[in-house]
């Protein structure tokens, strides 16, 4: 058997293998770097989502405070005690309430309207007729019935800006058309104190409803942000988990490796070659 070609072999064999490992290890660190940047659109969409989101309960609830003190003001006014002149100051506090409905309606963040459904470059709401004084008297929803969504993964939305409509003028609570009907009825000389205490009872109960279905809203806003939050800590853990598994691999100097085995490859070529050399000599002397 010849051993030089034996040994030589094995260990052009290992050298191979090693470069194939490195090669290999290569294309795996090459997968795993992909795998990490492909979750940063997702983290940054996801970001974009909860804070669209966030927005959205943040003026919900405020809406929700400002009907909280509208049916504040529309329980003052169904008190027998209340006069004329109490009357014309609870009409005004809620037609204050009424502006600041509208403007939470019409709420902007990144230079997008938040409750106007995909129309999200279009107002929500406009006073689309007004009182002989030039109140408001009737609010219309310009947007669209469909809620605008973002990407937050491979075939993942979550919605994010929500159709208004729906919102503040869901069917039997219209949250606009309520608050000016309170603030007529509490301005109405013509209604006797039991017609105004009737009329005030029924803002009340709108009222209500009308509570109740934004805070349905904010309920299930808030419910998206606990998922994009669990999504976003799950993305974060996957991230770090590679990121170690890269640095782990990359820690490992393969290269180094095979440049020593094939230092000791040519070492071993050379010593073959030398003892080939003494081979040949000692039989040539049995020869002799």
């Amino acid at each position: 058997m010849d051993l030089r070609t034996t040994a030589s072999t094995r260990v052009a064999h290992a050298v191979a293998n090693l470069q194939s490992q490195t090669a290999a290890i290569g294309t795996k660190l090459s997968a795993l770097k992909t795998s990490t940047s492909g979750c940063l659109p997702s983290l940054g969409t996801i970001s974009d989502a909860t804070n669209d989101l966030n927005e959205g309960v943040s003026h919900l609830t405020e809406a929700g405070q400002v009907l909280t003190k509208a049916h504040a003001l529309a329980s003052d006014g169904a008190n027998a005690a209340t006069d004329g002149q109490q009357y014309e100051a609870l009409a005004s506090e809620v037609e204050g309430l009424l502006g600041r409905l509208i403007d939470l309606g019409n709420a902007k963040v990144g230079g997008r309207y938040l409750f106007g459904g995909t129309a999200t470059t279009t107002q929500p709401f406009a006073v689309s007729a007004v009182d002989a004084s030039g109140r408001p008297a009737a609010v219309t929803y310009q947007g669209t019935d469909e809620r605008s969504r973002g990407i937050v993964g491979p075939g993942q939305t979550v919605d994010t800006i929500y159709a208004g409509g729906s919102v503040f003028q869901a069917t039997g609570a219209d949250a606009f058309q309520t608050l000016i009907a309170l603030r007529d009825n509490l301005r109405d000389p013509s209604l006797t104190q039991s017609q105004k205490s009737a009329a005030l009872n029924q803002r009340l109960s709108e009222i209500d409803t009308s509570r109740t279905a934004l805070l349905n809203t904010v309920g299930e806003q808030a419910s998206a942000l606990e998922n994009l939050d669990a999504l976003t800590n799950r993305i974060q853990d996957v991230k770090v988990g590679v990121q170690s598994r890269v640095s782990e691999l990359e820690g490992t100097d393969f290269a180094e490796a095979a440049v020593k085995f094939q230092e000791q490859q040519n070492a071993l070529k050379a010593t073959l070659a030398v003892t080939a050399k003494i081979f040949d000599g000692s039989l040539l002397d049995f020869i002799r």
